[in-house]
């Protein structure tokens, strides 16, 4: 197993220091779930991931990772992503 270690933020109150934060990566996503049930099982997921780092990570941290994860999702596709048209007129008379 994997193990990293990352700085947590300052806490802004003395009275509610910020606590160290564990996250494990267990299983793969079942092939007896529906698409609906796997989309709403990877938004959970996804929000819970958002808020663990949203309250744990410095500012900095968050804002450069949120540029880092946009930067290599960044779509190299040629096409739109518009729903219900078909773009393809290649094979119209």
């Amino acid at each position: 197993m994997k193990t990293f270690t990352f700085t947590k933020a300052a806490s802004v109150s003395l009275s509610k220091p910020i606590e160290e934060l564990a996250i494990k990566f267990v299983g793969e996503p079942s092939d007896l779930y529906s698409l609906a049930d796997m989309a709403t099982v990877y938004d959970q997921e996804a929000l819970r991931l958002a808020e663990a780092l949203l309250g744990i990570l410095p500012g900095g941290t968050l804002d450069r990772l949120i540029a880092h994860l946009l930067m290599i999702k960044a779509s190299h596709f040629r096409v739109s992503f518009q729903k219900g048209e078909n773009h393809d007129d290649r094979n119209r008379d």
